[in-house]
């Protein structure tokens, strides 16, 4: 009888704020009265409604909080594949997302404080016992087939804001799925930066994490990058450069190509990571001659990115000089070069440029005579036209025979070369 007054008085009120008021007693009412016959019709209604109320976030929050508990209570507990257990875990997630904006706001630096000590207590921070009580519930759905995605969508906003190495056992066991390995890799990525992750599980997780370079989801590629640059600031990039060389001598030559694009990133990341590069650059050149063409390509890009790295110092230079002779000759055994054609003449224009024409000439093998006579002519053809124009306006237009490039990184995470006009550089 009571429910049915409070309804009336609720659908006979006009104001939002009266309604919701309204709202939270029936709320209180039923939770207290355990009706579990109100609770679905109730939970539809606020699932539809509870956008148009204008509530604050900190309202919001306690309102969905209300409702996944009922209906994990009465509904969820029954089927846990059935469409309640579905609602509550789409209710967590939308619980989750309401502490976005509050974080974002400390990011900046915009949230108000008390003086210019933090409060104690934000009122957007999710507290530990109520992620605690969410990971409970996420936890065995991982391996659900029905809600497993969600179930990982839940498990990377919680990482992002607390968890510990019990979490990161539970996730790293889990060999997850192909739609739901970019959540996997998010939370893993949060677990390693907020140094939540054992170090017995850092081998591991870099090589999924170079595996993931060569996924073909580009959310997922991205995922495995961010990873990787995690890894890079948790442990000792030299120690991460051996991890990632052993993927070099894999059976597989997608893994071997996986290995070389990994630790591209980590030495683009990392400039304390540089010491092992030349030790690491004669076994790029040797991959060269890998029968794979995507273990080549991905070869010719760390040596793109290698020697972006090395030339930036005298000391660079003078260990990547010694070992031009053989990336000359394994450059000249890719035979007809087809697609690397391009890639090949940028990375003997970059080693001309820094070392000198002559001195290429002098180590290059006698079938790489057209190709540096080409590029010679090409760079004497530029300068005259840079000498010929009184502004530098023309000098853009020879940056297509006579550009330089440098590395950067694409919008799906990967290291990739980027065109420099030789005028500027």
């Amino acid at each position: 009888m009571r429910a049915t007054l409070l309804f009336q008085l609720y659908n006979m009120q006009a104001d939002a704020a009266a309604r919701f008021a309204t709202l939270a007693k029936i709320l209180a009412y039923v939770k207290r009265a355990k009706l579990g016959a109100l609770v679905d019709p109730l939970a539809r209604h606020v699932e539809e409604n509870y956008t148009t109320w204008n509530l604050d976030a900190e309202a919001t929050r306690a309102l969905l909080r209300d409702i996944f508990t009922m209906l994990s209570e009465t509904h969820g507990a029954v089927d846990p594949n059935g469409a309640a257990a579905t609602r509550v875990l789409e209710l967590r997630l939308k619980y989750l997302k309401t502490f976005a904006a509050g974080e974002a706001l400390d990011a900046a630096g915009e949230l108000p404080r008390l003086g210019h000590a933090a409060p104690p207590q934000r009122a957007w921070a999710l507290a530990a016992d109520d992620a605690a009580t969410l990971w409970r519930c996420a936890a065995p759905l991982l391996d659900d087939p029905v809600l497993q995605k969600r179930a990982y969508g839940c498990a990377a906003e919680l990482c992002a804001r607390h968890g510990d190495a019990a979490w990161a056992a539970v996730l790293v066991e889990r060999d997850a799925p192909v739609a739901c390995r970019a959540k996997r890799t998010a939370a893993v990525t949060a677990l390693v930066a907020r140094r939540a992750v054992p170090n017995d599980l850092v081998a591991r997780l870099a090589s999924e994490a170079a595996l993931g370079t060569r996924d073909a989801n580009a959310h997922a590629r991205k995922a495995a990058f961010a990873l990787l640059d995690a890894l890079a600031a948790r442990a000792d990039p030299r120690e991460l450069l051996q991890m990632l060389s052993a993927a070099l001598v894999a059976q597989t030559a997608h893994m071997r190509a996986a290995g070389l694009c990994a630790l591209s990133r980590v030495v683009y990341v990392c400039p304390g990571a540089r010491g092992d590069l030349p030790a690491l650059l004669e076994a790029g050149v040797l991959l060269l001659g890998d029968p794979a063409t995507e273990v080549q390509t991905a070869a010719l890009q760390f040596l793109r990115v290698a020697t972006a790295a090395l030339c930036g110092d005298e000391a660079g230079r003078g260990a990547l000089e010694p070992r031009l002779p053989a990336a000359l000759a394994a450059l000249s055994g890719l035979g007809p070069r087809g697609r690397h054609r391009a890639a090949v003449k940028a990375l003997v224009r970059k080693w001309c440029r820094v070392f000198g024409h002559d001195a290429i000439q002098a180590v290059a093998p006698a079938t790489d005579a057209p190709l540096l006579k080409a590029l010679r002519r090409a760079e004497a053809r530029g300068k005259r036209k840079r000498t010929a124009s009184d502004a530098g306006d023309d000098a853009a237009s020879s940056s297509g025979p006579d550009d330089d490039f440098d590395v950067g990184v694409a919008a799906d995470g990967r290291v990739a070369v980027v065109r420099v006009d030789a005028a500027v550089g």
